[in-house]
């Protein structure tokens, strides 16, 4: 298939950029806050590991029009994407839907800060999905060219235990600070 190689060597890590940003949000959020007293560092880790993640999710998959590394520069076919959105369980009324939700926040709040914005946070489950999901089948899509990576799944799962592993050893250090 025909591709643009110059756009598709930036997106493939800014597209794991997401991947890990966006587990490093979910990890810790997950981690026991109540074992320091550096909540307020933890609560703008968090914050910034989410921001970062939409932020990068967009280039990907946001306009078109203002992302050099956005998928419809990288590839020239785009009849084939709505299979990916497919498999991540959004026919085309819920991706719009689900990408309006996810590029508003990113332009009224992430990007540029809307004085009143209230809107809800979306959730990246849908974007994880569809980032691991859009590796695959890109992949397929570039051959005969080959992606000399592992693919992002296994990139992100060896980052995952990473993670645990460091996490791990942080709580022994909390927990033995808060005993002295």
């Amino acid at each position: 298939m025909s591709y643009n190689i110059d756009a598709f060597v930036k997106q493939m890590p800014v597209l794991r950029d997401f991947l890990l940003h966006y587990v490093s949000y979910k990890e810790l959020w997950s981690f026991d806050h109540n074992l320091t007293k550096y909540n307020s560092f933890f609560e703008k880790t968090i914050n910034a590991h989410y921001l970062q993640a939409i932020n990068c999710w967009c280039m990907v998959f946001g306009v078109a029009s203002s992302n050099p590394t956005h998928w419809k520069k990288v590839l020239h076919n785009h009849e084939d994407f709505n299979s990916i959105t497919l498999n991540a369980g959004l026919k085309e009324d819920k991706w719009q839907e689900y990408w309006n939700d996810v590029t508003s926040f990113r332009n009224r709040f992430s990007v540029h800060r809307e004085l009143n914005f209230d809107e809800p946070v979306p959730s990246l489950a849908k974007a994880y999905d569809i980032a691991l999901y859009y590796d695959e089948w890109v992949r397929e899509y570039i051959r005969p060219d080959v992606i000399d990576d592992l693919l992002l799944r296994d990139i992100v799962e060896k980052y995952r235990e990473d993670l645990h592993k460091l996490m791990d050893q942080l709580k022994v250090v909390l927990v033995t600070e808060g005993k002295n």
